[in-house]
């Protein structure tokens, strides 16, 4: 099986670099992928969800992989999903953290008008947190290309407002497994994955990024979900620390 690991918006490969090397002898093949716009690369000339998800499934493609697993962060789990949802490709899914509800654009909301003033006062902000993987974050967000920011950020607000990347989610049928950190899962995002019975694993003291506050855990979490793809799917709802 071939690991495809996708970042978030204003991220970049950076944020999957430990959990990649924690998890690279349990694939064949695991490749971080460095979306459009993103850590130096040139944007599309059209910046949106499905010219972005399009180009992630090229990349893929390009190397013939047969079996796949998405493991996508927050813009990285929608893209993840649409690929699957849309036939695109048949991949399992690790979503770490990807939109589901309107509560969680909260940052896109943020970037999706385009203004300079208000890209800098996000990235003020991000640089303040007194989490050190939220301000590693921020250095990467300042050298994102703005305006690809802002297209995919006004997307990711308007697919989680109508809740439309949530209910293709829970409707894929392959297997799929939701990681979220304690400190950052919504409650409204638990709620909708709990009563849809989702696999969903909850680590302790993590955020957003929880790949990168905790890759020995969430590495664990993947290995153990890679193992029972082709077996009879079990709901599991625990916290890990």
């Amino acid at each position: 099986m071939d690991a495809y690991l996708i970042h978030a918006l204003g991220d970049g490969p950076e944020s999957f670099e430990r959990f990649a090397g924690l998890i690279r002898h349990d694939f064949e093949r695991v490749r971080v992928l460095t979306l459009p716009g993103h850590a130096g690369r040139p944007p599309l000339a059209e910046m949106s969800l499905d010219t972005v998800a399009e180009d992630v499934y090229s990349e893929i493609a390009a190397d013939r992989a047969v079996s796949v697993l998405l493991v996508g962060n927050s813009l990285g789990g929608v893209l993840a999903t649409l690929l699957v949802a849309r036939d695109r490709i048949r991949a399992a899914i690790v979503n770490i953290e990807g939109n589901l509800t309107p509560a969680d654009a909260f940052l896109s909301r943020h970037l999706a008008d385009g203004r300079p003033d208000t890209f800098a006062r996000v990235v003020a902000e991000l640089r303040s947190s007194p989490r050190a993987t939220v301000r590693r974050y921020a250095e990467r967000l300042n050298v994102i290309d703005r305006g690809a920011a802002a297209s995919l950020a006004r997307d990711l607000v308007a697919v989680s407002q109508a809740n439309v990347i949530g209910e293709m989610y829970v409707n894929l049928s392959v297997p799929r497994l939701y990681i979220a950190g304690s400190t950052s899962l919504s409650d409204p995002t638990r709620s909708f994955l709990e009563s849809r019975g989702e696999r969903l694993e909850v680590v302790a003291g993590a955020g957003h990024a929880t790949m990168e506050d905790a890759p020995e855990v969430v590495a664990d979490l993947v290995r153990t979900f890679a193992g029972t793809i082709g077996k009879s799917p079990t709901t599991k709802r625990s916290r890990r620390g």
